[in-house]
C-alpha cells in the first residue's frame, strides 16, 4: 500500500513539474523528487529487514518446538507479532506450540489424576486433584481461544466431581 504511495506522489510532482515548465521552481520539485526517493529506499530497506527478522524468527521457533520447548517457542513469535499480524506460517507455528504445549500439560494434570486415584489418603488425593485442575484451569486462561479448551474443560469437570466425592 505505501509503495503505491511513493509512485503516486512522484506521479504528481511530475505532473507539476511539466504543467510549470522550466524554471527556477522545478529546483523545489526536483528536492522533493529525491527526497521521495530516499524515503521509498528507507522503506525497501525496513522491509527487506523485517522479512529477513521473520525467517529468522520463523527458524529459531521451528528449533524451539522441537526442542518441545514451546513456551519460548510461542514467546519467540509473540515478540516477532506487530502492528500488521503474524504471517501465516508464524501463526501456524504458534498454534502447533500451542497446541503441542496444552497436550503436554494435560497428560501431566492425567498422571496427576490417576495418581490421585491410587492414593489412599484423602489429603494427598486432594492436593493431587487440586493440581490437575489448576494446571487446566491455567491453560484455558492462558489460550482462551485454543480449539482444545472444550477438550480441558471436559477433563476440569471430571477432576472437579472426584474432588466433590471427598
Amino acid at each position: 500500500m505505501q509503495e503505491h504511495a511513493y509512485d503516486k506522489a512522484r506521479l504528481l510532482i511530475l505532473r507539476e513539474r511539466i504543467r510549470r515548465g522550466e524554471g527556477p521552481a522545478n529546483e523545489a520539485l526536483d528536492r522533493e523528487l529525491e527526497r521521495i526517493a530516499e524515503h521509498e529506499a528507507a522503506f525497501q530497506a525496513r522491509k527487506e529487514m523485517k522479512g529477513h527478522d521473520v525467517t529468522k524468527t520463523r527458524d529459531a521457533a521451528r528449533e524451539m518446538i522441537e526442542a518441545e520447548k514451546y513456551e519460548a517457542a510461542i514467546q519467540t513469535i509473540e515478540e516477532a507479532d506487530d502492528s500488521s499480524g503474524l504471517d501465516p506460517e508464524l501463526r501456524a507455528l504458534r498454534e502447533r506450540a500451542v497446541e503441542s504445549l496444552i497436550n503436554r500439560e494435560r497428560n501431566r494434570a492425567a498422571e496427576l489424576f490417576l495418581e490421585a486415584k491410587k492414593a489412599d489418603d484423602p489429603s494427598k488425593k486432594k492436593e493431587l486433584l487440586d493440581s490437575a485442575y489448576h494446571i487446566l484451569k491455567g491453560l484455558i486462561d492462558k489460550y482462551p481461544l485454543s480449539p482444545l479448551n472444550r477438550k480441558l474443560k471436559s477433563h476440569m469437570a471430571v477432576v472437579q466431581q472426584e474432588l466433590d466425592h471427598l
